[in-house]
């Protein structure tokens, strides 16, 4: 059977159509990553629901505290966008290492965190940049904070009547920096280890630290050992190894084609210091293969 197409103009619309249908209606924002389920045999949805004319669900806004970042807006706006570049700019970077272009051009950053596929690169900057999610369904909005969000492999708290709406970001401390490095194969692949990190100094020291970790974990996680152990630490090369080791054990990679258990739980623990030394320096890390 042929799926219906709708592309409604108003969430009220999307929001009564999820209603009626339920889990048979598949949401597209790019729509990349649903063809190629749907060409694998694993949806076949009743109703296809475009959500790029839907009013209101794109965009991105400065605020008192913060930035506004609509969840249509696509990959390739947030790469280029310049108050993204200077409030967020380990976003700004994972934005920039997804590929190809085309994937940028198309994809959405709510696509990307719904489908919540291992590697994929915005996931690890957001949860770095303490962001939060809102979505909307039938029984009204609701808030998550981003690790909230994510519940195991493809799979989020998301109900099948609700619509990833907005993020919210907290605007950097003064004098924090960000950064994001990702390590694939090519470069048009996923992630096969992504590390999104936020770093405070005073001095030597280390007054603040965030360090989240995509690729290494059914979700991308947090590496709150790593983090507790560098707070208030003096930078040497001894704690960063540490901290490199204490992410690798925090990981629960598996094995797959792309890379074993044990090499992305090594990438992790090399990894680590790496995106720390570069987000000290202010050296934009991007991509390694």
């Amino acid at each position: 059977m042929t799926a219906e197409y709708r592309d409604p103009e108003q969430l009220t619309e999307v929001l009564d159509i999820l209603r009626e249908f339920g889990d048979d209606a598949k949401l597209i924002a790019g729509g990349q990553s649903l063809m190629v389920m749907r060409r694998q045999g694993l949806i076949s949805p009743s109703v296809w629901l475009d959500l790029n004319r839907v009013a209101g669900l794109a965009g991105i806004t400065a605020m008192d505290g913060g930035v506004r970042l609509g969840a249509m807006t696509t990959i390739r706006t947030i790469e280029r966008d310049q108050t993204i570049r200077a409030m967020c700019p380990a976003l700004a970077q994972a934005a920039a290492a997804v590929g190809p272009l085309q994937v940028r051009n198309m994809g959405t950053i709510g696509g990307s965190v719904a489908h919540n596929a291992p590697g994929a690169d915005c996931p690890p900057a957001l949860l770095a940049l303490d962001a939060s999610a809102m979505v909307v369904g039938a029984a009204g909005a609701r808030s998550f904070a981003l690790a909230d969000l994510f519940t195991g492999y493809f799979e989020t708290a998301l109900r099948p009547d609700e619509v990833l709406t907005e993020f919210m970001l907290p605007a950097l401390s003064a004098g924090a920096r960000a950064g994001y490095l990702k390590f694939a194969t090519r470069a048009v692949d996923m992630a096969l280890v992504g590390i999104a990190v936020v770093l405070e100094q005073e001095g030597d020291a280390i007054r603040n630290v965030r360090i989240a970790i995509g690729g290494a974990a059914p979700v991308p996680f947090r590496a709150r050992d790593a983090e507790a152990h560098l707070l208030g630490a003096k930078w040497t090369e001894a704690a960063l190894r540490e901290a490199g080791r204490l992410a690798a054990c925090a990981a629960s990679p598996v094995s797959d084609v792309h890379a074993s258990a044990d090499y992305r739980r090594w990438l992790v623990r090399t990894l680590v210091p790496r995106a720390l030394a570069s987000v000290s320096t202010g050296t934009p890390a991007g991509r390694e293969s």
